[in-house]
């Protein structure tokens, strides 16, 4: 009986996680996300989610590939969002997606030029992406 007892309990939990799984995937729809991307430097910059006060961002290496900095951020059902990112003298090339669900809605790119042959880059890659999700328009 106490085995009975402990089959029943352990399938009770799998089925409990089976059921939380289905209600993440469920809200996929409901996802929204920030990423840039800055290749061979670092960059800075500042964003804005529903018309509040400016926030500053800035790059991190990331994990998977030294070439590239990376910032991220999950939004709660925003309305709107304003992006602007900087690259750095040694940031060849900026790169902003912004994600609803699993569909990319923006993505902007902006390459860097070392017009001295200097090795860095004096006219800087900058991006600046103001998206209204509502109206799915970008400016």
């Amino acid at each position: 009986m106490d085995r009975v007892k402990k089959l029943l309990s352990v399938l009770l939990i799998i089925s409990a996680a089976l059921a939380a799984s289905c209600e993440i995937s469920d809200s996929d729809d409901e996802f929204y996300r920030i990423k840039v991307l800055g290749y061979l430097g670092n960059f800075d910059g500042q964003y804005s989610v529903d018309g509040e006060a400016l926030v500053s961002l800035s790059g991190t290496v990331d994990p998977t590939n030294a070439n590239y900095y990376i910032f991220e951020l999950d939004l709660n059902s925003p309305e709107s969002v304003w992006i602007q990112v900087n690259g750095t003298a040694t940031c060849a090339s900026v790169t902003v997606n912004v994600y609803e669900g699993t569909d990319v809605v923006v993505s902007e790119y902006d390459s860097a030029t070392d017009t001295s042959g200097s090795g860095t880059y004096d006219d800087l890659a900058l991006v600046i992406v103001d998206y209204d999700f509502s109206s799915t328009t970008t400016e």
